[in-house]
């Protein structure tokens, strides 16, 4: 009664811009905004009140406002009319009970309702809520939903709730794709190029370490959720080799060029979103030549054959806008012994590791049915 009282007395004795007649109409809608008060009308206290600040402005007004507001449930403006109460009235007295109140209509319960789709699961922070249509009430603060029915399911949304407002999101289901029956990962189609260290080799030479360059093209299929098979074709330009004791434009230079096909297996090991990281061996089979060459003669070539086996691991990353296509790096070491025969002419003679380390780097994209889980290799 005493903020009423000094409501009244404020608004027919302020010396302010408000002209007389608008004080005046301003104090008969205060009067008529107390008379609804008692009655219970919250609609008609607010309209009343209202119409009393927009004459003559005063923030006690506001705060009278505030309650009208509470009452109706719209705890948002009345939050908002509290501000502008202590805005207006920076050495209010009652400014901590004030922001209390604030702070306790921002916490207000929300009630949230999804009607669509039918039948599908709402999920609020991970936890499922009940079949859509549902109605529940949410404390105030973010909360991320989504929905699922059967094998689909929508994207997450995030939602923040306070002051008691209701919300109605709206979700769409994504129609899962087909899960094929190794596992739910398509066969899959790689590029990649590989850049070779033939420890095996240099290791013999009066050199540094002989490089190779290769290219790859290859694929895979699952045999279960984390076993695939993997099988790639690949050529090798080199490793070329120098007798580094002699000059590089007449001394001896040796040159391989192998096809090498690879199958084998691979594991994933750790799986995050669309990045994996997978455990992988081969054998290898190896065919191709060898050339010897004096500066720019080359005076003897032979065939080269063998086999052998590695294994490494590769990263693997695709991305949500491309999830067909991921993009990998690997790192392995192959041993693989090749008879490049006995009448070379100089030193590769006999049986000759040409393998070593091998970094690879490329591409792979999916081949049938995008499935429900990044593809691997």
């Amino acid at each position: 009664m005493v903020r009423r009282l000094l409501v009244c007395w404020s608004l027919a004795a302020a010396v302010s811009p408000v002209r007389a007649e608008d004080r005046d109409s301003a104090r008969i809608h205060f009067e008529a905004a107390q008379a609804a008060e008692r009655r219970g009308d919250w609609q008609v206290v607010l309209d009343e009140y209202e119409r009393a600040y927009t004459l003559a402005p005063h923030p006690t007004v506001l705060f009278n406002m505030a309650k009208a507001y509470e009452k109706l449930s719209r705890f948002r403006e009345a939050a908002e009319a509290l501000r502008r109460y202590l805005r207006d009235s920076p050495y209010a007295d009652d400014r901590a009970e004030v922001e209390a109140r604030i702070e306790r209509a921002r916490d207000r319960p929300s009630r949230v309702r999804v009607a669509f789709p039918p039948g599908a699961t709402l999920f609020v922070d991970g936890v499922p809520q009940g079949e859509v249509p549902v109605e529940l009430e949410l404390p105030a603060g973010r909360h991320v939903m989504h929905v699922e029915r059967d094998a689909d399911r929508s994207r997450d949304q995030e939602v923040v709730l306070g002051y008691g407002d209701p919300a109605e999101p709206a979700f769409e289901l994504e129609k899962a794709p087909p899960v094929t029956p190794s596992g739910g990962r398509p066969p899959t189609l790689t590029i990649g190029a590989a850049l070779g260290f033939a420890t095996g080799i240099a290791s013999a030479w009066d050199t540094s370490v002989a490089v190779s360059l290769s290219g790859r093209l290859g694929g895979s299929f699952a045999l279960g959720d984390k076993l695939r098979v993997i099988f790639d074709l690949g050529a090798t330009f080199g490793p070329s080799i120098e007798d580094a004791r002699i000059s590089s434009d007449l001394g001896p230079k040796e040159r391989y060029v192998l096809f090498q096909p690879r199958a084998g297996v691979s594991y994933e090991l750790w799986r995050k979103g669309g990045m994996h990281l997978d455990a992988f061996g081969e054998g290898a089979l190896v065919l191709g030549y060898h050339t010897l060459s004096f500066g720019m003669e080359e005076v003897s070539k032979q065939g080269v054959s063998g086999a052998g086996a590695g294994g490494g691991v590769g990263f693997f990353g695709s991305s949500e806008r491309s999830p067909r296509q991921q993009y990998f790096v690997s790192a392995a070491y192959f041993y693989l012994p090749a008879s490049v025969g006995d009448n070379t002419g100089y030193r590769s003679q006999g049986v000759v590791n040409v393998g070593g380390f091998e970094i690879t780097a490329g591409w792979s994209v999916l081949i049938g049915p995008l499935a429900t889980k990044p593809v691997s290799r």
